[in-house]
């Protein structure tokens, strides 16, 4: 996928590879629409309190973007993309899964994509940032 084919108003999501510093980035919200369009199935997965403080000290998440989830509960699933190495990265989700964790609650729900679907949603030209500025960026999402 080209950049200038990308919606300007809809998020996307960058990843830097620990070990070759390359970053990938992901129109995010068209893959999780892509996900709902084509009714990929859901998956209840385990909730890490772990992996929710990393998220919390490198994803740049706000707290502000909560109250909804605090007045309607997690109603949208969480993405999930299987890597070539078979881990699993958060695409789509990340205040869901923080809030989930920080409420004590065992599961969510997610779209587990395999990199056959998902690798048509990377952004080939989007610009590369370095590592520090990818992990203090925020959303720019209000609400």
């Amino acid at each position: 996928m080209k950049l200038k084919n990308v919606n300007p108003n809809k998020p996307v999501f960058s990843w830097m590879d620990p070990d070759t510093k390359v970053m990938t980035t992901w129109a995010a919200e068209e893959l999780a629409e892509w996900c709902k369009r084509t009714k990929q199935p859901l998956s209840l997965i385990p909730i890490n309190k772990e992996f929710a403080k990393n998220c919390r000290a490198f994803r740049g998440v706000e707290n502000h973007r909560f109250g909804k989830f605090a007045k309607e509960g997690v109603k949208e699933p969480m993405l999930f993309l299987t890597m070539p190495d078979k881990t699993h990265l958060l695409v789509d989700g990340t205040h869901r899964y923080v809030f989930l964790a920080e409420h004590n609650a065992p599961v969510g729900m997610a779209y587990i994509l395999q990199e056959k679907d998902w690798r048509p949603f990377v952004i080939e030209d989007y610009p590369q940032f370095d590592e520090h500025l990818l992990h203090t960026m925020h959303s720019g999402i209000k609400e």
